[in-house]
């Protein structure tokens, strides 16, 4: 196995398994929040989307992210700009009810992006140093630095700790065998 069927093997485990953890939810269980603290987990998903968007897009190809590119920003009721990373308790009070099918829709649109993106990818690119940052401006990391495949260390991490959210929300809510 090389490197670049380690990534793409990665992703679609991560993918089987973010499916899997919202199978049977309903659009009321994404909402259900333990309290008004708490995420729930329509937020979380769209936060990992919203990530996995972002870095794929803006910081790996240089180019709009499918957020804004497809529109999704006005099907979900939310600024361009929005992400998810620093969001306030009012943010959080305010962000919608997002149904099942818009969410899994917009999942579906990053999920393919990210295949076309891993199918043109060449493993000689991971050392490529894009010089744009992959977080909001608003959120200096010193990322203008990182290569491709520090992006990928990154976003794996990311996306696997708030599968685990996710997950564990999931088991509160249905148990962690239904």
């Amino acid at each position: 196995m090389d490197i670049k069927e380690l990534i793409a093997g990665t992703f679609e485990d991560y993918w089987s398994r973010l499916d899997a953890a919202l199978d049977g939810l309903t659009s009321e269980d994404l909402v259900w929040q333990p309290n008004t603290a708490c995420n729930p987990i329509s937020f979380i998903v769209w936060h990992m989307a919203r990530v996995e968007d972002r870095w794929i897009h803006s910081f790996a190809r240089g180019s709009e992210d499918l957020w804004v590119q497809q529109g999704w920003d006005k099907h979900f009721g939310l600024a361009a700009s929005d992400h998810g990373v620093g969001f306030t308790l009012e943010q959080l009070a305010a962000f919608p009810a997002i149904s099942r099918e818009l969410l899994v829709g917009y999942l579906a649109a990053v999920q393919h992006e990210t295949r076309a993106f891993l199918q043109a990818f060449q493993t000689e690119e991971l050392d490529v140093v894009p010089g744009r940052i992959p977080f909001p401006p608003n959120i200096p990391r010193g990322a203008e630095t990182w290569s491709l495949g520090r992006m990928f260390r990154q976003l794996f991490g990311e996306l696997n700790q708030h599968l685990g959210q996710v997950r564990y929300l999931r088991g509160i809510l249905k148990g962690f065998n239904r």
